[in-house]
């Protein structure tokens, strides 16, 4: 995002991982990565979010599940609730 900024393009959002759920088709027919709503919940809390916000990109907002709507909202709801817990254990710790 630093470098965009060099040609005066910012971001305001971008996606955790494109089309999630292809990781877990077989046979696919290109080598992919799979999010489940853990993993990706996971991935945001630990890694891409406090990546953002180290680096002054906090403000991005950061979207799940851009492929397969048969998933919403229970996808959305999990992913939700998973980062939920992290920050309750969190604040325990």
């Amino acid at each position: 995002f630093q470098e965009y900024q060099k040609f005066n393009l910012n971001f305001w959002a971008m996606t955790a991982q494109n089309e999630p759920t292809d990781g877990f088709l077989y046979k696919f027919f290109f080598n992919n990565m799979g999010f489940t709503p853990e993993t990706q919940a996971e991935f945001v809390f630990t890694n891409l979010g406090p990546t953002l916000e180290q680096n002054g990109f906090g403000d991005i907002k950061i979207m799940i599940l851009d492929d397969q709507r048969l998933f919403l909202p229970s996808w959305a709801e999990r992913v939700k609730i998973i980062i939920c817990n992290f920050e309750f254990f969190l604040v325990i710790i």
